[in-house]
């Protein structure tokens, strides 16, 4: 009788176990991180939690308020030095990212063709940057800055910002962005019409619908398995009597 019982005890754990909630990162966690860094630009801790975030789901779009929040922690991090600066392909590349490291950024490449610029570069040996990397390009040519731009990178997309400075002869641009990781990583800044998308809006009727179902199936689970037990100890004990 008794390892009947222990039996469907286990299979209740079992079922409590898969009834506790998981809860995936959103876009909401991005914008609300970003919020609260844009208020203390020097908080170490939300700026990693930010990259934490955004590297756990390349779902997640790192959109202009998350750059420039990244940006400003960053090169204020870094002293306002870049961690690296490099002239490659006629463009001078600046990344400033974490001292951690222990190495700069390789930049290898930089090429821009058909309104897409394209950046390889990796740290050595694999390692990454634990707060993302802050990079910008100076072109050696102007780039219409009054459009969009957003780069891609192994499914994950982000905003990219385009400056135009001076007139003329002497015009250039700057590109702009914020890597949350790099290994063997090229990045494709391309000219979009299409806005970054945004995040799904929150459920209307019931708030934590998934999370509310989760613990009320496991306060029912639980006292079915307390009812399961107290039964068997009753019996247990009748037997015992006769």
């Amino acid at each position: 009788m008794m390892k009947k019982v222990f039996a469907l005890l286990c299979v209740c754990v079992m079922a409590m176990a898969m009834a506790v909630p998981t809860f995936a990162a959103t876009q909401g966690q991005v914008d609300d991180l970003a919020a609260q860094l844009d208020k203390n630009p020097g908080n170490y801790n939300t700026a990693k939690e930010l990259t934490n975030i955004v590297n756990s789901d390349k779902g997640l779009v790192v959109d202009e308020k998350a750059t420039n929040v990244m940006k400003n922690f960053l090169v204020s991090y870094n002293g306002n030095v870049p961690s690296v600066e490099k002239t490659v392909d006629g463009c001078k590349v600046s990344a400033y990212h974490s001292p951690a490291v222990g190495q700069p950024l390789d930049i290898s490449k930089v090429s821009f063709k058909d309104n897409t610029l394209e950046i390889t570069a990796q740290f050595a040996g694999g390692v990454q940057s634990e707060l993302g990397t802050y990079v910008e390009v100076e072109m050696n040519t102007p780039i219409d800055s009054s459009k969009s731009y957003m780069w891609e990178c192994d499914g994950q997309t982000g905003r990219a910002i385009v400056s135009t400075f001076g007139s003329g002869d002497s015009a250039y641009s700057t590109v702009s962005f914020y890597a949350p990781h790099f290994s063997t990583y090229v990045i494709s800044v391309v000219n979009s019409e299409t806005p970054a998308p945004e995040a799904a809006p929150a459920p209307t009727v019931l708030a934590n619908t998934s999370a509310d179902m989760s613990f009320a199936i496991l306060g029912i689970v639980g006292l079915g398995a307390l009812a399961v037990l107290g039964s068997a100890l009753a019996l247990k004990k009748r037997g015992a009597k006769n």
